[in-house]
């Protein structure tokens, strides 16, 4: 693998101590902009000392790479850096917009290895799975006009970045996997609610953040997600 995606954002207190003593490491994956210097904010208030903190830069971001065009692709490479850089038996994954997908497709590549998963949801967009297909490309299309309105100044390899992620969605086409997951989303976020209940087989434990989309990994939201995070990974 000539391009490692994985970004390591906090270092667990006890990386250079006893490594019986770390917390099982979190990996998030960012949005459709592909970026984990989004993930910043949230990594610094995650509270546990013991857990180091992982996002993932996408291919297209950097000079000589290209875009990926599916969800699959992604989901592979990811999953292939955290196996190799971080190996276990159970991993904690994260993911916010469209990161939910990947991680989703993470999960059942490594349930049917019989890893141990669990899954944090961040404000996630619905995967165009069942009747709402139509519905949910209209709520993608107003993300993305919301999106690109409040970041004009994206670089262009950003936007690449994102376009090609919005053609990976809508051409995503998820199954169910019975995976433990928590769900931290916008009060007027109910159609993604209700597909990501199917699609995790009704384990799901849901947080509204009063919020939008844009807001929710930073000040003063983030510390309030962050908190639930930190709650859901330490009572199970």
């Amino acid at each position: 693998m000539s391009y490692n995606p994985l970004v390591k954002i906090k270092d667990s207190a006890f990386d250079r101590g006893n490594p019986s003593e770390q917390g099982a490491p979190f990996f998030c994956v960012p949005g459709l902009g592909g970026s984990s210097f989004c993930l910043h904010y949230l990594a610094n208030h995650l509270s546990d000392l013991r857990r180091t903190v992982y996002g993932f830069d996408a291919p297209g971001i950097l000079p000589g790479t290209q875009p990926l065009r599916t969800v699959e692709e992604h989901a592979k490479l990811y999953l292939a850096a955290i196996m190799r850089d971080c190996p276990s038996n159970s991993y904690t994954l994260g993911g916010y917009c469209f990161g939910a997908a990947v991680i989703l497709e993470m999960a059942r590549t490594l349930r049917a290895l019989d890893y141990k998963v669990r899954l944090v949801l961040i404000d996630p967009t619905a995967p165009p799975a069942g009747r709402n297909r139509r519905q949910t490309a209209e709520q993608l299309q107003a993300l993305r006009e919301m999106f690109w309105a409040a970041r004009s100044d994206i670089p262009p390899e950003y936007r690449r970045v994102e376009l090609a992620a919005k053609e990976a969605l809508k051409s995503y086409q998820p199954q169910p996997v019975a995976v433990e997951a928590l769900f931290v989303g916008r009060y007027d976020n109910l159609l993604s609610y209700d597909k990501w209940y199917y699609l995790t087989g009704g384990r799901l434990t849901e947080q509204i953040m009063p919020c939008h989309h844009l807001q929710i990994l930073n000040e003063p939201h983030v510390k309030t997600l962050a908190g639930w995070i930190d709650e859901y990974l330490t009572q199970r």
